[in-house]
């Protein structure tokens, strides 16, 4: 038979094509390589926790604000504190889960070409100065590699990773990191790096967890005896 996408004659029963390493036949059950222990993610939990969490914490940053105006507002002060607290226990809460998905991603993807295990791509993420560089490896680095690893094991039907939106990511985290800490005017980070890297964050968010799903949904049609 002839590949599909570069011409080229390859073997009746050939998986790939040796020549541009297409797959030719979608694979049926779990590749060997795939940690049949991964779980699935929830990315309307996810979501709800990060986006709903600074929400509720803005709100009532924004009362308390307008509480403290006034002598006669102390309740206002009091329940834009409730708020707040409220909404920060929220958004941490999505940070954690946030870790938790990367060590996900990267279990499911782990062989002998994965360029780092799911430890140490969590862990170094938390390394002062190191994690300007780390980042790109953990998210973008993810993107290629996860890509990579469904090429190399035909498995046609997961979803692919668009790798520019991840090193989009991983840039515009950079740059808000850095206007946090003023080594860039902050005035310019809200407009031009914080809102779109949270639009982007999300968005990538949510592939991952579909990614995610995918290897978890076949690791359970294995264990029931599906294909």
């Amino acid at each position: 038979m002839f590949c599909e996408k570069c011409g080229k004659d390859i073997p009746d029963d050939a998986v790939v094509c040796v020549s541009c390493g297409h797959a030719t036949q979608p694979i049926k059950g779990t590749p060997p390589q795939i940690d049949r222990q991964v779980k699935r993610a929830n990315p309307g939990l996810l979501l709800s926790a990060l986006i709903g969490g600074g929400i509720v914490a803005l709100v009532g940053y924004l009362l308390f604000l307008y509480g403290m105006g006034s002598y006669d507002r102390e309740a206002l002060v009091v329940f834009g504190s409730v708020l707040i607290s409220i909404g920060v226990a929220g958004f941490v809460f999505g940070l954690v889960l946030s870790n938790m998905y990367i060590h996900r991603m990267w279990r499911m993807i782990q062989d002998s070409h994965a360029r780092t295990t799911p430890d140490q791509a969590v862990g170094f993420l938390f390394v002062m100065f190191f994690n300007f560089y780390w980042v790109f490896q953990a998210l973008w680095g993810w993107s290629k590699d996860y890509n990579s690893f469904i090429q190399r094991n035909a498995i046609s039907d997961a979803p692919k990773m668009p790798e520019g939106l991840f090193l989009a990511w991983a840039i515009l985290g950079t740059i808000s990191t850095l206007g946090a800490i003023s080594v860039i005017p902050k005035r310019y980070i809200i407009f031009l790096a914080f809102i779109p890297f949270c639009i982007i964050g999300l968005i990538s968010a949510v592939k991952i967890c579909k990614a995610i799903n995918f290897f978890a949904g076949r690791r359970e049609l294995v264990r029931l005896g599906g294909v």
